[in-house]
This record gives C-alpha cells, structure tokens and sequence, in this order.
C-alpha cells in the first residue's frame, strides 16, 4: 500500500481551515466523529472541548491532517495525523462516514493510513531518528476499521479498558470523603503546584507500558490544550510528602461527564487507599457539578493491578479500546 492509495471517484482531499482556537470545521468534523462512534458503541464517544484539543493542539501535523469530501462539500471522511518526537511516534485515526458502501469504506480507510503511513516516515526523516513507531487505536468491536489497520501492517499490542461510574451509583459516597491523619490535599493552581504534581505523575507512571519521560514544558502544554478542569488537579502528601496525583479535564464536559486523564501514585506510597480515595472525592466533586458519569483509561494489563481498583470503587468497564503499532522500517 502506498500514500497514492486510490480515494473513490468524486472524493477530495484537503486540509482544515485552521482558526485562532481549532479549526472552522470543528462542528461537521465532531458530527462525523460522533456518527461513527454511534455506529460502534451505540452512543457518542467523542467530546467536544476533546476533538477540538486534537486539532488545536502543538501535535498536531496540520498539513498532513485532512478532511474528505464529496462533490457536495459533505464530510465523508477525517483523517487525523499527530506527531510525537518525544516518543519517536505518529498517531493516525481514520474515520469514514457510516452508511459508505463497504469497496468505497474500505478505500477510504486503506488512503487514510498510507497518508498516516507517509506521514510517520516523513517525521521519522524530519527528526532524524534510526526507529519511528505508527500507532492507531480501535474499539474492539469496530471490524471494519479493524481489518483496515492489519492491512496497514499495523498489529495489536495492547488492549485499554474505558471505566466508568454513573454519579448516581450507590458506590458513589454520599458526602465529600475525609482526609485520614496526616494526609493533606493540595489544590494545584500554580506553576510550583502544577510543576509538583508533574513530578508525582512521572514517578508514578515510570513503570508502566509505553511510558515515555515528558518534560515539564510539554507536560502542561498538553494539558492546557485538553482543557483542565478548574480546581481539579489535585495533589495528596502524606506527613508533608507528595504522595498522589489527581487530574480532572473537560474533554467529556458536553457528553454530561467527568474526565480522569491522570492518576498517580508514587510507588512508596501505594497501598495506602490513596488512589480510592482521589477517586471518590472526584466522583462526589462531578456528582455536585451536575455531571452523569466519570470515565478513565485503564491498561488491561497494569502492573499495578490498577483496573480492580477502579471496580473497587464501583467502575465497570464500558468500553474496549485495543492500540496497534507499526515499526517503520
């Protein structure tokens, strides 16, 4: 397969109108992206304040992310392409307009990821690099989009977990938990905070698959492109030591929910309830903010065992979400 992958007759290419906050295509792209995930999983996935981070975002490759359009001008396909010189990878979702025939689908998917494909080799060469992964993901369920990725030559290496509690759940505690004995909790709004609980999140994750070392610049880079929650970042001590991270967005806002991108314990201190405790303080904090679930991504393989922990606290697993990678050659 090549990047000249051929599109169906009457299908273009071209890249978004990039505006000052995204770009002005933002609203046909999410009712594509929502479309699909509709005709996945039933319900959409896709927030808005997220989609709209993606392609705002440093990460971004603006000239290699693309939309597809009939004759019409009607969206038929996105192509999404991120670029990560920190971790050696690129990143290429493919999405293709529910109801396409499947010959016309399956091209549209097969061109998507030869873009992606030329796209990893061009940030590969750009950056100089000996070794360039391509990584994509799907939900376990989506066939098509499935089959596409292995004709892409990518293959599964992992296999994520989307939890989630309802607010209403019985296990969510009726009032704000207490803080045990000798256990404060910070709420990090300065850069001396937020630097902290960059720390706490790179100890605590310095164990886990795929980690890469970020640095503090493109930590809260990224963040301040997903969207905080206000006041939701959260750091435990424990006896005046920093223990814990808590981090909540905004990326499931207008889906009515809560986001946790971040939990963390620092090794030294796990076993203590601590990540139970974050949990469940962010569940009553989402609950009073009007919010109907709060969701996270968990590792179906953590070395931490973190997904019981999650369904100690009353989450389930809602969604099966598997990542693939190509290694360039």
């Amino acid at each position: 397969m090549s990047a000249g992958a051929a599109l169906p007759a009457g299908l273009v290419v071209r890249t978004p109108t990039y505006v000052e906050d995204g770009v002005a295509e933002l609203e046909d792209v999410l009712e594509l992206v929502t479309a699909c995930d509709v005709a996945v999983v039933g319900e959409p996935d896709t927030g808005r304040d997220d989609l709209r981070g993606m392609l705002a975002g440093e990460s971004n490759d603006r000239e290699r992310t693309v939309l597809v359009e009939d004759a019409s001008g009607a969206l038929r396909g996105f192509v999404w392409i991120e670029r990560d010189p920190t971790a050696g990878d690129s990143w290429c979702d493919v999405y293709v307009r529910p109801g396409t025939p499947p010959a016309a689908a399956d091209a549209l998917y097969d061109h998507g990821f030869a873009l992606g494909l030329a796209a990893a080799t061009a940030h590969r060469d750009r950056e100089g690099a000996t070794s360039w992964t391509l990584r994509t993901g799907a939900f376990a369920q989506d066939e098509r989009l499935r089959a596409a990725i292995a004709r892409a030559g990518l293959a599964q290496v992992r296999r994520f977990w989307r939890m989630r509690i309802d607010t209403d759940s019985p296990a969510v505690p009726a009032t704000m938990p207490e803080l045990p004995d000798g256990v404060t909790l910070v709420v990090a709004r300065s850069e001396d905070e937020l630097r902290r609980a960059h720390a706490v999140q790179q100890a605590a994750f310095a164990d886990h698959w795929d980690f890469v070392p970020r640095s503090w610049e493109e930590w809260s880079r990224h963040f301040a492109e997903r969207g905080l929650s206000e006041d939701g970042s959260w750091l435990l001590q424990v006896d005046g030591e920093d223990a814990a991270v808590l981090m909540l967005d905004e990326t499931r806002a207008d889906l009515g929910g809560g986001y946790v991108p971040i939990l963390g314990v620092r090794r030294e201190f796990r076993g203590r309830g601590l990540a139970a405790l974050l949990l469940r303080r962010a569940f009553v904090r989402s609950r009073e903010e009007g919010r109907s679930f709060v969701a996270l991504s968990v590792d179906s393989t953590s070395p931490t065992g973190a997904q019981r922990l999650y369904e100690r606290v009353g989450m389930t697993a809602a969604r099966v979400i598997d990542a693939f990678a190509r290694e360039l050659d």
